[in-house]
């Protein structure tokens, strides 16, 4: 990870829309000293944005080192690789969004309580 920012405009006030936008900037075969082989490295940048109104933004930069044997990105590898960024970082745009005031950056279940009960006095809520 080379760069993190993180940052809220206003205070949200009602429900918009997050946008999310991976850009992968420059691919290049290089060598990994640490494995000692050639590895395709992609600089990406990934984007969330808070929109309509525009609140904030969260914004990682960064680079990974892929195992591959391809010189260049196609489709198929870009998104694995935009899948893997997702995976990785989605649980700490969480904890940045929570920290500067800002919606979860991921949508969370809604639980609500129903009638089922497995046991007498059962306060449980299921979803």
């Amino acid at each position: 990870m080379k760069r993190i920012e993180v940052v809220r405009h206003q205070e949200p006030s009602s429900k918009g829309a997050i946008n999310y936008d991976i850009n992968f900037r420059k691919s290049s075969k290089q060598k990994n000293k640490l494995l000692n082989r050639d590895v395709l490295r992609v600089e990406y940048a990934l984007s969330i944005n808070y929109l309509n109104p525009n609140i904030g933004y969260i914004r990682f930069e960064g680079w990974i080192d892929v195992l591959t044997d391809a010189d260049k990105l196609d489709e198929k590898l870009s998104e694995e690789i935009a899948n893997f960024i997702m995976r990785n970082l989605s649980p700490l745009s969480m904890t940045l969004s929570s920290s500067v005031g800002l919606p979860p950056s991921i949508p969370l279940p809604s639980l609500k309580r129903t009638s089922k009960q497995t046991r007498e006095g059962d306060n449980a809520y299921y979803v």
